[in-house]
């Protein structure tokens, strides 16, 4: 094996990448999991204390679900280079905007807030997620 050959480096270089690509992947989908359970967690807890129907309990987890998912697959395109930051920035913004309403819809205004609080902290101070 001739390192200085540049047919082989390319190679080793290629392999590494392709390495290093699986293991932020195998991070990312842990992240991702343990991100879900934790929201999964906040939003029993919550549940339970406000008297949350198990109906509306599950609509609540499969658009916060969907909402997370669309979130990485939009992070996944700027990664990727198939979309700019900025897009992504008001992609991201829309699919907030959106599952909002949503969860508005189905929690009430009061509700709503708590739990959005409660999850993502103070708007007002971070800015838009």
């Amino acid at each position: 094996l001739n390192l200085q050959d540049p047919q082989v480096r390319e190679q080793v270089a290629s392999l590494l990448e392709e390495v290093e690509e699986q293991r932020r992947t195998e991070r990312d989908q842990e992240r991702s999991a343990r991100f879900k359970e934790s929201m999964h967690q906040e939003l029993s807890e919550f549940s339970e204390e406000v008297g949350l129907a198990d109906g509306v309990r599950t609509q609540v987890q499969t658009e916060l679900d969907r909402r997370s998912e669309a979130w990485n697959a939009v992070r996944e395109d700027v990664r990727s280079g198939n979309m700019s930051w900025i897009d992504a920035r008001r992609e991201m913004e829309a699919l907030r905007e959106d599952s909002d309403a949503t969860l508005t819809e189905l929690l009430g205004e009061e509700d709503f807030q708590s739990l959005d609080e409660r999850l993502w902290g103070d708007r007002d101070r971070r800015g838009p997620r």
